[in-house]
């Protein structure tokens, strides 16, 4: 369902732009974070609530826990694609200790991505605490806006990307 909402999202911008596709100018794109800090750690308590005062409600008092370096290597791969100057990349969304930064430094809705999708060439798709038997929804992200997927490691073992392809 992803896949053909973003297709149609960009059957809407070519209609839009008078039959034109979009410019693809940026070489690289990669949205969300390095998944450089999982869970674990130390507890810490937490209390949130709405209001303010004695206007307070919605009180919710709870335990999470601190993240720590999940020993992915997404990050140091990202870093260098972003520091190399002949790569046009755009990076969105958080990257914590990773040495570089993102381009836009935010959390966005997958609509407000897809603008820059549109006019993107590559993304890399990596595995996510598997060995490569599942993709993830970064793949079918790609595949429905035109950006070519580079996959890294294991990620498609089972080749369900040449099923897609055959249909």
């Amino acid at each position: 369902l992803k896949l053909n909402w973003i297709k149609g999202e960009y059957e809407k911008w070519i209609k839009k732009h008078k039959g034109n596709p979009p410019p693809r100018k940026y070489d690289f794109i990669y949205w969300g974070s390095s998944k450089n800090i999982t869970i674990g750690g130390k507890k810490i308590k937490e209390k949130i609530y709405r209001g303010w005062g004695k206007e307070k409600y919605d009180y919710r008092d709870f335990t999470i826990t601190e993240g720590i370096e999940s020993g992915d290597s997404r990050g140091k791969l990202l870093k260098q694609i972003k520091k190399d100057s002949s790569i046009n990349s755009l990076l969105i969304g958080i990257f914590k200790g990773e040495g570089f930064s993102a381009d836009i430094k935010e959390w966005m809705d997958m609509k407000d991505v897809l603008p820059f999708l549109f006019q993107s060439k590559y993304s890399i798709c990596f595995n996510w605490n598997d060995d490569g038997e599942n993709l993830t929804s970064r793949l079918y992200e790609c595949l429905g806006s035109g950006v070519q997927p580079i996959l890294v490691g294991d990620y498609d073992k089972n080749k369900l990307i040449e099923t897609y392809f055959k249909t």
